[in-house]
């Protein structure tokens, strides 16, 4: 694009990438729900949206598509990525809880 246009867009508020500014906003719900309930383990029945989030993560860093830097933010604020069975509440002794995020 032109300059004059990208000013142009920009005095609009265009967001140009909206992947990331998506991405940013469950992240930064995930803190948000870390620092109400000390964890990062989300309750399926309670959290649905940022459950599927936090499941959609979980597939794409086992499948290694998931970019270091968001795999940085995801374990700065204590996902692990090891495989455990979720339960409706997080275990007594963890801090960090797997990304685990599979029902049943």
């Amino acid at each position: 694009l032109e300059p004059h246009k990208v000013i142009a867009l920009d005095d609009l508020h265009i967001d140009w990438d909206p992947a990331a500014t998506l991405w940013m906003g469950y992240y930064q719900e995930l803190l948000e729900y870390k620092q109400r309930t000390g964890h990062v383990f989300i309750d399926r029945d309670e959290q649905f949206r940022l459950w599927k989030w936090m499941n959609s993560q979980q597939d794409q860093y086992k499948r290694k598509r998931l970019a270091s830097s968001k795999i940085k933010l995801l374990e700065k604020v204590g996902v692990l990525w090891t495989h455990r069975r979720s339960t409706a509440k997080p275990p007594a002794d963890d801090s960090a809880v797997t990304a685990d995020t599979s029902t049943g």
